[in-house]
């Protein structure tokens, strides 16, 4: 039996959500987390429990914040497609009309339609590995996705932007408002309902980060 913190509300109807969760950390399976769910917009499960290091000396809180990848391509979708909306941007219109040195290597008649389709080629960035702080920066990346070689022609496949979709549309978000699309989605989207994010194109504002724990690769115990 593994002794943890834990806090939160669930419904009635969704005792089993909280069973569940718990059994997680009973069986030594996880060491700090949190899950909320919404039913027909009504908030119904709450809960956080267990440790934001894997010292175990600093209980999970209600705002701690926990590592999103994937998920943080919707807000960056977000992002973009309100601004697109906004300004009446052309999808079909090449991205180095706006982005100039996104022209080398090939990428001359990449749209953002084929970033969003994730038909676009650029799917890594190995020949400029990233390091924290240029992530952090945000100019590296953008430096690096401009010197990209597609991996097959634009258009002409399909294939997962893993690590490079986000960095994309931030840059294209970038080049018309000055704002990464992280900033731009707590400025025009996120604001009013205090949903703090922070995603790798941009941060949180110090004055709204709320307490996060720090990076370690987890081990699955025996």
């Amino acid at each position: 039996m593994h002794e943890y913190p834990q806090a939160g509300l669930a419904a009635d109807a969704f005792g089993e959500v909280a069973a569940v969760f718990e059994e997680n950390f009973t069986a030594g399976e996880e060491l700090g987390a949190a899950v909320g769910v919404y039913h027909r917009g009504r908030p119904v499960v709450d809960l956080w429990g267990g440790w934001a290091d894997p010292a175990r000396t600093d209980p999970w809180r209600s705002d701690t914040l926990a590592v999103l990848a994937s998920p943080t391509k919707a807000l960056v979708t977000a992002a973009y497609l309100h601004l697109v909306d906004r300004q009446r941007l052309d999808l079909d219109e090449p991205v180095a009309a706006h982005w100039p040195e996104f022209a080398a290597n090939g990428k001359a008649a990449i749209t953002p339609r084929m970033i969003l389709t994730q038909r676009s080629g650029i799917v890594c960035l190995d020949h400029a590995p990233l390091t924290p702080s240029a992530l952090r920066a945000h100019t590296p990346v953008a430096e690096a996705l401009a010197a990209a070689r597609p991996e097959w022609e634009p258009d002409t496949a399909h294939g997962y932007h893993a690590t490079t979709y986000g960095h994309l549309l931030s840059e294209l978000v970038r080049r018309r408002t000055g704002l990464t699309a992280g900033r731009y989605f707590a400025r025009h989207l996120a604001g009013s309902r205090d949903r703090s994010a922070s995603t790798r194109t941009s941060g949180c504002p110090p004055a709204r980060t709320p307490t996060s724990p720090p990076c370690w690769s987890p081990r699955r115990r025996p």
